[in-house]
């Protein structure tokens, strides 16, 4: 069987090497074996640290990053009756607006509304605005609303409670085919006026719709 032989390269000549050689013999060899090492092995480290390094950076430069909410906190929330809410539901500004009808109590109300949030942040410096308009009880705006808007950070929608006891008089006026039910959402600008009476089903869904009144 051939002898298995390894070639190393020493200022100008070839030694082979077997397997069976004993290193002591060249002890100037042995040296430079290990001098090479010890170079491979900084080597590598410096080649981790690197990629490491740059690996790092490539994830910290592709996070999103959001810009930051108008305010940190809902001090108050205005109570609106219906012809105060009527004067938003039209504009002559080249604006889109987003006028969400919600309450705490509406368990799919409440699972939209950070998608309004999100929308916002994501457009930030774009001529678009969200009103949600709580059908709450105004008694409640102290003691339960205004905790609700803070416990879930809704700091970038402008906030109003609709005290408007005869809905009968006033939904038509939104919709004509609206029931009165809740979540529902009417989305415009000075051309155009659609109303949405469902959920959305995610930030997805709410972009399509937005996107549906600006073509």
């Amino acid at each position: 069987m051939p002898r298995k032989n390894a070639l190393l390269q020493s200022e100008g000549f070839i030694v082979f090497l077997s397997q069976r050689t004993n290193l002591l013999r060249f002890p100037g060899l042995k040296g430079k074996i290990s001098s090479m090492h010890k170079l491979l092995s900084v080597a590598a480290i410096l080649v981790s640290f690197l990629y490491l390094a740059c690996g790092q950076s490539i994830s910290q430069a592709s996070a999103p990053t959001l810009p930051e909410p108008v305010r940190d906190t809902v001090t108050e929330v205005s109570v609106y009756d219906f012809a105060e809410l009527e004067k938003r539901l039209y504009t002559s500004s080249d604006s889109t607006y987003i006028v969400n009808f919600w309450a705490m109590w509406c368990a799919p109300c409440v699972k939209e509304l950070p998608y309004f949030e999100r929308f916002l942040a994501k457009h930030a410096g774009e001529k678009t605005a969200a009103l949600l308009v709580s059908m709450d009880f105004p008694k409640d705006i102290d003691s339960k609303l205004l905790p609700f808007l803070n416990t879930r950070k809704i700091f970038r929608s402008d906030v109003v409670l609709l005290d408007a006891p005869d809905a009968n008089s006033w939904i038509p006026r939104v919709d004509p085919a609206w029931s009165g039910a809740i979540p529902a959402t009417l989305i415009f600008n000075r051309d155009t006026s659609v109303f949405f009476a469902r959920p959305f089903a995610d930030l997805e869904d709410l972009e399509a719709a937005v996107a549906s009144i600006n073509q």
